[in-house]
């Protein structure tokens, strides 16, 4: 990566009597994960390695690596270790530093090799990339920020592999790769490019790269089997023969996860809707800081290209989010692409904006299609996944999660901890017996947070069964005026009690009010406000037309001013 330089006491006997009772099997699968988890990054840790070089006296690079090799061999990315870089300094845990040479690199999949003398490393052997799948487990290390040289830590991250597929559109600026990658929901950091994502049996899957996919926004890495074969030295390489088994319960999960996902898979598809706005144009020439101020921006813009939906019936019936039909777009080219090649052209009938939920129609033979199953309400801590159709439409991207709250927002939903994003938005949401459960939905970019929040929305399949008829009859229903004030959020300060104005819009009830940006919104009616997220939901209960009173801090001084509330229409 590019750089610049009151708590009740329990009895003792009791305690001692909950500590020699017998784990419940529940606890025990945990717990047996949980020491998996640890032997995975017991093995791989000391094969994770900093990297630091130069290109020039006032260009510096910096990542992560992973040994390859007992004998010395670093793998890593050029976003690391680009061509020509020298005083390369490589950082073990045990604050062990020592030098590289570049051994070998190669543009086409951002591969670099390079080589300290050592004997007798710890190294992470290759896996079969070849058969990573959806749905099966992952992990990912790093040295976000240098963290190995400044204090002798690696990071490590826990999730699955959430998508194996083509990247087409690469979002990233450093990163120009666009070919096969494996998607993972482990989190990657800011300096974690170039680091080892491991399977299962602690194996090397991939070489975590800075590229991602603006429809997905999730960690990507360049296939272990892509790049072995372009670098003489790794072919020399025997790997070991003994591996870190997965745990039974871990094997199971993940077998009844892969099964689950291909019995609704050829169900979900892609959604193409043409766009009358074209899409935003990436500057170029830009400096590290820019380029990650343009990266938050581009998170909140709607991304071109497809997007996910869900057959729901055998005459051609298609959902997917509301949002995504929102906007100047071709009504009249609409296009539904299945996972066996064949394109038909669709129709939009209704949509309900409450629930972020669209039905498409769709005229084709023996279509496949997953049925809405309302059977089993959906219970707080039940798992999940979300399936979204992949950027070269051949494989499901996969998000696994929880359902973290029912009936949150409007009625008929519920939260989920799976991630939610512009690709898989209008995707399907199956449980781990491969039922049709839900249709994900209601992303809202324009929030604060953008696109995700590390929270998605669910609309029940109930909810939908409900409503079915009303869509398929090209019923709409448009969400409700909202009570608008006028005013964006500005830097709240811990310190300091109260709602940060950012911006007023003009002619709105803020305006009149004469509130300005920086002003500080302490009390509203009398009662205090202790924030920016108290102030929405102080407002959004109100009715249009009344009128409130506010207190504000301006410049030392306290002002009470009036405005009458309208809607945001």
């Amino acid at each position: 990566m590019l750089g610049f330089s009151p708590r009740t006491a329990l009895p003792l006997a009791l305690l001692v009597l909950i500590a020699s009772s017998q784990s419940p099997p529940a606890a025990e699968g945990y717990r047996a994960v949980e020491k998996h988890d640890m032997r995975i990054y017991e093995a791989v840790r000391p094969a994770v390695v900093g990297i630091t070089c130069r290109t020039s006296p006032t260009q510096g690079y910096f990542g992560t690596g992973v040994v390859v090799s007992a004998d010395g061999y670093i793998l890593t990315s050029t976003t690391v270790v680009p061509r020509g870089a020298g005083n390369i300094k490589v950082f073990f845990s045990g604050e062990l530093e020592k030098e590289a040479k570049i051994s070998e690199i190669d543009e086409a999949t951002e591969a670099a090799l390079i080589k300290v003398d050592a004997a007798r490393l710890k190294f992470v052997p290759l896996a079969d990339s070849a058969g990573a799948r959806p749905g099966s487990l992952a992990f990912t290390f790093g040295n976000p920020f240098g963290t190995l040289s400044s204090d002798d830590k690696v990071s490590f991250s826990s999730g699955f592999i959430s998508g194996v597929y083509r990247l087409k559109d690469n979002g990233d600026f450093q990163s120009k790769y666009r070919d096969l990658v494996i998607e993972t929901e482990a989190a990657v950091n800011p300096g974690s490019d170039g680091g080892p994502l491991v399977d299962g049996q602690g194996r090397l899957l991939g070489i975590i790269s800075l590229g991602y996919s603006e429809r997905r926004w999730l960690g990507v890495a360049i296939p272990t089997h892509i790049i072995a074969p372009r670098l003489k030295a790794l072919k020399g390489i025997t790997p070991p023969k003994k591996h870190l088994v997965p745990p039974e319960a871990v094997l199971r999960r993940e077998a009844a996860w892969q099964k689950a996902v291909a019995r609704l898979a050829p169900a979900v598809v892609q959604v193409v809707i043409p766009r009358a706005e074209k899409a935003p144009q990436r500057p170029k020439g830009l400096t590290y800081a820019q380029m990650r101020a343009e990266a938050s921006r581009r998170y909140k813009i709607r991304p071109a290209g497809p997007v996910s939906g869900v057959i729901v019936s055998a005459r051609g019936h298609v959902l997917t989010a509301r949002y995504h039909l929102t906007g100047k777009i071709h009504k009249d080219k609409i296009k539904v692409r299945l996972a066996d090649g064949r394109e038909f052209p669709a129709k939009l009938l209704g949509y309900d904006a409450n629930l972020d939920l669209a039905m498409l129609k769709i005229e084709g033979q023996r279509l496949p299609h997953a049925e809405l199953n309302a059977a089993k309400a959906m219970e707080v801590g039940d798992s999940l996944a979300v399936i979204g159709r992949s950027e070269d439409l051949k494989t499901v991207t996969v998000n696994r999660g929880l359902v973290s709250a029912r009936s949150r927002g409007y009625r008929g939903t519920i939260q989920t901890s799976a991630y939610v994003n512009y690709g898989n938005s209008g995707g399907a949401v199956v449980d781990v017996s491969g039922r049709l459960v839900g249709v994900t939905g209601r992303i809202n970019p324009r929030s604060r947070w953008g696109q995700n929040s590390g929270i998605g929305f669910v609309t029940t399949a109930a909810s939908i069964r409900g409503i079915f008829d009303d869509l398929a009859a090209g019923k709409t229903v448009e969400p409700p005026p909202r009570t608008f004030l006028g005013v964006g959020p500005g830097r709240d300060r811990p310190t300091i009690l109260g709602a940060t104005v950012g911006r007023v819009l003009p002619g709105s009830a803020a305006a009149e009010a004469r509130l300005k940006p920086g002003d500080i919104i302490t009390h509203l009616n009398g009662h205090p406000v202790e924030s920016w997220s108290g102030l929405v939901r102080n407002i959004v209960g109100r009715k249009p037309g009344e009128t409130i009173s506010l207190t504000v801090k301006r410049s030392g001084k306290r002002l009470e001013l009036k405005a009458t509330l309208r809607t945001n229409r």
